[in-house]
């Protein structure tokens, strides 16, 4: 027989993952945050008609916010965003690729240092968007590697002011 002391053991451990698990569904946020991939559209219309492809596909729409200059919607596998940018600020595109880090700054300056040992040039942005603090969010531009796209470094989504809705 069971005794009720490893009985309320497991009840707890499996009351803590079921929290997890909803957590993870119902949660604006990644949890974990492993960043995003994100998709640049060219007009508003078309990001609905976009979404509603993607409907069709079984992703859903999680959240849309507004960071300016872009307007994006969050799907429900916490990494697919659609990204409207208007206008395209400094030439940048609207796709891009989110890496979750500690210290952007740092790790935009050591991407630099790698593509440029492999012999690429590259450019950092760290200002992109004037309404977030220092060192929340820096893009690496490099048109040599990056077809249309660029990678950007942020902190944790936790960390991020929040968006406007």
């Amino acid at each position: 027989m069971i005794s009720s002391w490893l009985f309320s053991v497991v009840l707890a451990w499996a009351l803590a993952l079921t929290a997890l698990e909803l957590l993870k569904k119902f949660s604006p946020f990644n949890i974990p945050d492993r960043g995003h991939r994100v998709f640049g559209i060219k007009t508003e219309k078309a990001r609905d008609a976009l979404i509603a492809i993607l409907r069709k596909g079984g992703l859903k729409p999680k959240l849309s916010f507004r960071s300016a200059p872009t307007k994006q919607t969050l799907f429900d596998d916490n990494v697919t965003v659609i990204n409207y940018l208007d206008p395209e600020p400094l030439g940048l595109p609207a796709t891009a690729m989110s890496l979750v880090v500690s210290d952007p700054e740092a790790s935009a300056r050591l991407a630099k240092k790698i593509l440029f040992d492999y012999g690429y040039k590259s450019e950092i942005i760290s200002d992109i968007i004037p309404t977030l603090p220092p060192n929340h969010f820096v893009i690496l531009r490099c048109s040599e590697v990056f077809d249309g796209w660029v990678l950007a470094f942020r902190l944790p989504l936790f960390k991020m002011p929040k968006p406007q809705k």
